[in-house]
């Protein structure tokens, strides 16, 4: 179940709203998670929260609603009593209502947020998040968020967490919720969460006095804001110009932060849409983005050096570029030029010969096909001295050598058709002149036969 209490300060708002939601998983029952309200920085989304928690009918509130999605590592969304798999939305001010606010950040576990389809499409689904997502900062709304300090709601997010689910990230176990409801607000909470405050008002600790550090931070998950926060912990500037500076450090530490947890969920995502496929692909993307913000800052902190070289006609890349690169560049240009002295085809040298044989192969794996899934055949080198007789495999190795072979006399013969002319009379600059005076002997050879013998002879006239 989830409970919500009255607490001070925490992601800089006053909780004022107390909740319960008991969850089951088919028939066992997980236990209550706690939940905790900003009924005071985004009323209306939590209006419209607690009037479906408190509906006594099944299907018309919360009550008997299921959690249609959990994504592990990432979060659990429910909420849809309307159709039970994402696609229903409603709410007490129409189909749907708009963003009220972004004011709250993804940035701890047990984070409540609006569920929506885009922009101002929020309805009845809510979601949950299982560690921190700064990715979904100013795109859905955050209203509240667990109370991890009590133990039974700690547990539930994590067995929420562990729900085993099919390809569509749905549960192979229905989890419901069986009781839910509004609860008296909790007296003395904010003494109880004293050290828990300051371990969620991370993001904000840059702007204010050095607090003291959090007794429960998990340095597994944060381990880099962990390090940007101690570092901030220093004495306060004398200077504006030593404030502004220390300000603008801050602001590039959590720039920085973000950008680490956005590839990390990026990473994660595509695991999650496509295995090593998608993994690989978002990969790229990010590199990509990588590479060209990486050149929009050298073009900016070169600018002043590339527009003297374009007023004086030179290449500027060359006059900023670093020497290390440079010596590299011109070290790399010199070795292909030292390979390239020998052709593929001068077996009597050496480097000839080695080229010819990295040639063959790289030409190996395509011509005798995709390598065996075996993990020992794909890693170790077939030796009969040493490996026991394998007739089949013997034989399949004889067929893979000889389609090798096969492939190379074919390309040989490709090659030498284009070089020689096999003993045949050139009356030719190219195929299309050779076509031609092909259609030209069939039409007239049987007419000028005597006065090519003639000229043969050289008794022409």
């Amino acid at each position: 179940s989830v409970l919500v209490a009255d607490t001070k300060n925490i992601n800089n708002s006053r909780m004022v709203k107390c909740a319960f939601m008991n969850v089951q998983a088919g028939d066992e029952p997980l236990g209550r998670l706690e939940l905790v309200l900003y009924d005071d920085s985004v009323p209306k989304t939590v209006k419209n929260f607690v009037h479906f928690l408190q509906q006594p009918r099944t299907g018309q509130g919360y009550l008997n609603s299921i959690f249609h999605r959990i994504i592990r590592g990432f979060m659990a969304q429910g909420g849809d009593f309307v159709n039970g798999d994402g696609t229903g939305s409603t709410s007490i001010y129409g189909p749907s209502f708009e963003d009220e606010n972004f004011l709250h950040r993804h940035d701890r576990p047990g984070i409540l947020s609006m569920a929506n389809s885009g922009k101002d499409t929020n309805g009845v689904q809510f979601f949950l998040t299982f560690r921190p997502t700064p990715h979904l900062d100013n795109k859905h709304v955050v209203f509240g968020h667990v109370d991890l300090t009590n133990p039974s709601s700690r547990a539930v997010l994590e067995a929420l967490e562990n729900v085993r689910t099919d390809r569509n990230d749905r549960p192979l176990t229905t989890i419901k919720i069986v009781e839910c409801g509004l609860t008296a607000p909790l007296e003395n909470r904010s003494a109880e969460q004293g050290d828990d405050e300051n371990e969620i008002e991370i993001d904000e600790q840059g702007e204010e006095e050095p607090k003291q550090e959090s007794q429960e931070h998990n340095p597994a998950e944060d381990e880099e804001i962990a390090e940007a926060e101690e570092e901030v912990e220093e004495e306060p500037p004398k200077t504006k110009a030593e404030a502004l500076r220390l300000r603008m450090r801050k602001l590039k530490m959590k720039m920085n932060q973000a950008r680490q947890l956005n590839k990390q969920e990026v990473l994660r995502e595509g695991e999650r849409l496509g295995s090593v496929e998608g993994a690989e692909k978002a990969r790229r993307r990010q590199l990509l983005a990588d590479k060209k913000s990486k050149d929009a800052e050298w073009k900016t902190r070169n600018s002043k050096a590339l527009e003297m070289a374009a007023a004086h006609g030179l290449d500027g890349k060359h006059l900023v570029e670093q020497a290390d690169l440079s010596l590299k560049k011109a070290m790399r240009k010199e070795e292909k030029a030292v390979a390239r002295q020998f052709h593929i085809k001068d077996y009597h040298n050496p480097e000839g010969m080695h080229r010819n044989y990295e040639r063959n192969i790289r030409s190996l794996a395509h011509a005798a096909g995709p390598l065996p899934q075996d993990a020992a055949n794909a890693v170790e080198t077939f030796d009969p001295t040493l490996s026991a007789s394998d007739e089949a495999r013997e034989r399949e190795g004889a067929r893979n050598l000889a389609n090798e072979m096969k492939r190379r006399i074919e390309k040989q013969k490709k090659r030498r058709s284009r070089m020689e002319f096999e003993g045949e009379d050139v009356s030719y600059i190219n195929q299309r002149n050779k076509r031609f005076n092909q259609k030209i002997s069939r039409n007239f050879d049987k007419h000028t036969a005597e006065i090519r013998q003639n000229l043969e002879r050289g008794t022409a006239l």
